[in-house]
């Protein structure tokens, strides 16, 4: 190439500086993201003791990696929910957390669906028409029957959930009630109906709080009960 050739393709090329390496340079370098978080494959929780009236929680989150999350929640008579103190996490072989301090076992009157004290007596009954209870249990035996595995709708029956209270002497005291609606669920084989259940009930150190484990569907939800004083619901 001849000398003005070589001088013309030289003003053609814009100036480098400098900077402009620092900011390709920078430029250039790979972007670092958070690795994602492990999903969760299953979850439980249950009942650890009281703190005030409030009934606390061991949940357990278990993730698809094998670690396992562990978290304590307080629960109050609303329903709401508080972490107490910061979940944490922990490999397979780790050392799990310990309950928070202070906690207070009151008095256990169910568990496993068992009654482990004569008082008081807690009643639970789930209230539905049964000619519609078994429709529905009528409409998924026919399904296990003829269409295994094919997708289908079930009858939606109105319910109602109720807690009592049955003193030795004198009527029923009404605890709790819930509107609520029965249906088939599908599960891992197929589908299938049960009616909710109580699993567990365990009343407050002071007397004036129960709670209960609900199980349905495979899965139990916990409910703070106000318990009655001078024969009525707080």
């Amino acid at each position: 190439m001849g000398a003005l050739a070589m001088l013309a393709a030289a003003l053609l090329l814009p100036a480098v500086t400098g900077a402009d390496c620092l900011v390709r340079s920078v430029a250039a370098r790979p972007v670092l993201r958070p690795a994602p978080k492990a999903a969760q494959a299953g979850a439980s929780r249950w009942f650890r003791g009281w703190l005030g009236e409030a009934a606390v929680l061991r949940q357990e989150d278990y993730l698809e990696d094998g670690r396992i999350r562990v978290s304590y929640l307080a629960v109050d008579l609303g329903g709401a929910e508080r972490l107490l103190g910061r979940a944490k996490t922990v490999g397979s072989g780790g050392d799990l957390p310990r309950d928070p301090p202070g906690l207070r076992p009151g008095k256990v009157l169910i568990k496993d669906h068992k009654p482990q004290s004569a008082a008081p007596k807690i009643v639970f009954r789930v209230e539905a028409d049964p000619a519609k209870t078994r429709s529905l249990e009528e409409a998924l035996a026919r399904w296990w029957k003829e269409g295994a595995g094919r997708q289908t709708t079930f009858p939606v029956v109105p319910a109602t959930l109720r807690i009592d209270m049955a003193p030795a002497a004198g009527p029923p005291v009404a605890l709790w009630r819930e509107a609520t609606t029965l249906t088939a669920w599908l599960g891992e084989t197929g589908y299938n109906f049960e009616p909710p259940r109580l699993r567990f009930a365990v009343l407050s150190p002071s007397g004036a709080t129960l709670c209960v484990e609900l199980m349905r569907a495979e899965q139990g939800r916990y409910v703070q009960i106000p318990m009655p004083r001078n024969g009525a619901v707080k």
